[in-house]
């Protein structure tokens, strides 16, 4: 589980676009989920997301820690998870 803070101001408001709120994938080398984060609302000025992976399976992640950055203006941005190959699929 990947959790964004809630966030309400003129800098917008953060969250999962709807095509990004679960994905599944074979383990292969160098696999890795793409997740859309939108930004609604406001769009003024740059703005940092942290975000940080959550659960049994997080150790399952190459990088379960991060941070995304918006450009002024920009309202989409591409979150990439690493996945370790291993033989146990995850769902997320």
């Amino acid at each position: 589980m990947v959790t964004i803070l809630p966030s309400d101001d003129a800098f917008g408001v953060i969250s999962f676009t709807s095509d990004s709120l679960s994905a599944t994938l074979d383990e292969t080398p160098g696999s890795q989920v793409m997740l859309r984060i939108q930004r609604t609302g406001g769009a003024l000025g740059p703005v940092r997301v942290k975000w940080s992976a959550t659960g049994p399976d997080k150790h399952d992640l190459v990088n379960y820690t991060g941070s995304q950055d918006f450009r002024s203006g920009q309202n989409l941005t591409t979150l990439v998870v690493k996945v370790k190959d291993d033989v146990v699929s995850q769902l997320f």
